[in-house]
């Protein structure tokens, strides 16, 4: 098949064979596309009804809109070989780079945090699929496609329904793979989008245990299990699984469909429950380390935890003996700053938005009479439904500053508004629009505004103070936006690959600007995070603790106080007694 053109698709590779079909890796010649293209078994649509079926069950699925369903383009057929009644059945779909679930979890059990982010967009992918009144009925990891974006892809909707309505079954061959049946499946019963939900708890166990649920030496041996037995405990196969997690996993393989969740939206709703309720800690150590290795990251781990809150304890020391007193739920002088909505119309400035809040907080801070609440504190209340007042309470503050930004071609438009949190009063609020190179003046202008509403008189020198450390090019400002925002994926999921974009990223803008105080620190940061996680040599460890001594020198030249700069310092010294690879660092 390889180099021959079917209707208007030339055939460029091979990707795969199963019981499904063979797919290949097609260009599509009239809209100059790659497509994949997957030719089902002449036996699935020999007769005229079968056929006439599964268009119908196909087209049905290609009406599915949703991220994380894959988009089916056409369904054709091949012409028919000499001899034949018809040719080759043959649907014509998108084309992922990217590998299957099956294949990642092959090599390991995946990091709790990631196999929850997947399951929330399986989970809605069904979601939008069952409203439709849509059954997957395959439901399995080898189903799920990953991109390299991380983003989930579920395939196959529509040919497991046409299997059960042909006599395939009768011949020995199985409707679906066993290991994933649910147990109304195995009896014959009329399934419904229940069975889904089963076929999702078996892969989420999967995917934190590296194994199956419900195994067996044959496929007979599989099926008694699903009917008979409890599979066993996932915190019995791995330690760190929050006890939510193993709820979730239990509620959506019980046996009595009638016991399970009831819609894919209520399991939805719970993980992301969980994934809100964890955002703020890592959830679990990952449980693939080796155990000789653990003695070196469990301490490394405790040790960094301890750091921070040394690092915490000593700027809140500085800022109260500054200040006199101690804050709590009733100093006047409190703010939360919410994360600034998206209102670009094509919703993919989140990463700006974030910048724009995270660097408000940051010129707040440097105010030791103002109580200013931390980012990661804030970032839990994003897209939230709590109210004002609710939030306020949480986060024991007087005031919440909120805000919108919407970003057109080289203008932005940024509306903030300051609020009491105790009778929802408006004490500010403003309109800036502007040229998108005024980004740094409009953040000034909202941080003096806030300081002078809380605070009754600001020093020259405190105005100073507050002002934004801006880069002398806007567009490597917005680059560093693009690199912080990869640095804090990295902090939430430990995937690296997020790690290196945000040093490229960082290391092209201190090509320009090397004199660029924020991204030096930020980068100081990232190669302390290769020498922790990613360093398997003394040799590796020594380049990247000088890297890292590098960009922090300069960081400190620029600003010895800055309070970034101090962290890093102490992330540096922590380092260096845990490992001992280099002398002490000298500033």
């Amino acid at each position: 098949m390889i180099g021959k053109t079917v209707s208007h698709y030339r055939i460029l590779e091979k990707l795969g064979e199963g019981g499904m079909g063979v797919v290949y890796k097609a260009k599509d010649t009239k809209l100059r596309r790659i497509v994949a293209l997957k030719f089902l078994p002449p036996e699935l649509t020999r007769n005229a009804e079968a056929k006439k079926r599964f268009s119908q069950e196909a087209q049905a699925a290609s009406a599915l809109d949703h991220p994380n369903v894959c988009t089916i383009h056409e369904i054709e057929e091949t012409e028919p070989a000499p001899g034949e009644p018809g040719g080759q059945t043959f649907i014509a779909m998108a084309c992922y780079e990217g590998r299957t679930l099956k294949e990642m979890i092959s090599r390991r059990p995946l990091k709790i945090e990631l196999a929850v982010n997947i399951a929330i967009q399986i989970a809605d992918g069904l979601h939008e699929a069952h409203e439709k009144r849509i059954v997957h009925r395959d439901m399995k990891s080898a189903n799920i496609m990953i991109t390299e974006k991380e983003r989930v892809k579920i395939m196959d909707f529509g040919l497991a329904k046409l299997i059960s309505r042909t006599k395939l079954t009768k011949t020995g061959t199985t409707l679906g793979t066993v290991e994933y049946m649910s147990p109304e499946q195995l009896h014959g019963d009329k399934v419904d989008h229940r069975t889904d939900i089963w076929s999702l708890g078996v892969i989420l166990y999967e995917m934190i245990t590296g194994q199956l649920p419900f195994k067996g030496d044959y496929d007979q041996a599989v099926a008694y299990s699903i009917m008979n037995e409890e599979p066993e405990p996932v915190s019995g196969l791995r330690t760190g699984v929050p006890l939510e997690l193993e709820r979730i996993i239990n509620r959506a393989l019980a046996k009595d469909r009638k016991d399970r969740y009831q819609h894919a939206d209520d399991l939805l709703s719970e993980l992301n429950r969980l994934k809100k309720e964890s955002d703020s800690v890592k959830m679990a150590i990952p449980e693939t380390v080796p155990k000789r290795k653990r003695m070196i990251v469990l301490p490394l781990i405790f040790l960094s935890m301890i750091a921070l809150v040394i690092a915490g304890y000593l700027i809140i020391k500085q800022s109260l003996t500054d200040k006199g007193n101690l804050p709590g739920p009733e100093w006047e002088n409190s703010i939360a700053v919410l994360p600034f909505a998206d209102l670009s119309p094509a919703k993919d400035q989140e990463y700006f938005c974030d910048g724009m809040t995270d660097q408000i907080i940051s010129n707040l801070a440097k105010l030791p009479q103002l109580k200013v609440i931390s980012r990661t504190s804030v970032m839990r209340f994003k897209n939230t439904d709590k109210s004002l007042l609710e939030i306020g309470k949480e986060l024991h503050v007087k005031h919440i500053l909120e805000g919108s930004i919407q970003k057109l071609g080289n203008r932005i438009r940024v509306i903030a508004q300051l609020i009491a949190t105790e009778n929802d009063f408006h004490l500010w609020t403003e309109s800036y629009d502007r040229e998108y190179k005024e980004l740094f003046d409009v953040q000034d202008d909202v941080s003096q505004a806030i300081a002078n509403n809380l605070l009754s008189t600001l020093s020259l020198d405190e105005m100073t103070k507050i002002k934004t450390d801006r880069p002398e090019n806007i567009e490597n400002y917005d680059r560093f936006m693009q690199a912080k925002g990869f640095h804090l994926k990295f902090v939430e999921t430990g995937n690296p690959d997020y790690l290196h974009d945000a040093i490229h990223l960082l290391t092209e803008i201190l090509k320009m600007e090397p004199d660029y105080l924020s991204a030096n620190v930020i980068l100081a940061d990232a190669y302390n995070s290769y020498y922790n996680h990613f360093a398997k040599t003394d040799e590796e460890k020594r380049r990247y603790m000088q890297l890292q001594k590098h960009y922090f020198d300069i960081a400190f030249r620029l600003n010895p106080e800055s309070k970034d700069v101090l962290f890093v310092k102490m992330m540096i010294s922590l380092s260096e007694k845990i490992y001992g690879l280099l002398p002490k660092c000298k500033v």
